[in-house]
């Protein structure tokens, strides 16, 4: 399903749209911290390792997300 073309056919109310992306976004990372903390068991190179991945994963959707804005431009 395309996100753009629902929220296009369907009229949002930005404020309630962003908060709960916002509140989503807070959720998964409070789960993140607490699998990496669970894996890595007190050993911080692992800990270090984990968050270097999760930071790898973001910065590559980062990425996407902005390709895919500049395929979308019409300037």
């Amino acid at each position: 399903m395309n996100i753009f073309e629902l929220i296009k056919e369907n009229p949002t109310n930005i404020n309630l749209m962003l908060s709960e992306i916002l509140e989503t976004n807070i959720e998964n990372k409070a789960m993140l911290q607490v699998i990496i903390a669970e894996l890595s068991n007190g050993n911080s190179e692992k800990e270090n390792e984990f968050l270097g991945i999760a930071n790898d994963l973001k910065n590559k959707e980062l990425l996407r997300i902005i390709g895919r804005i500049e395929n979308n431009r019409s300037d």
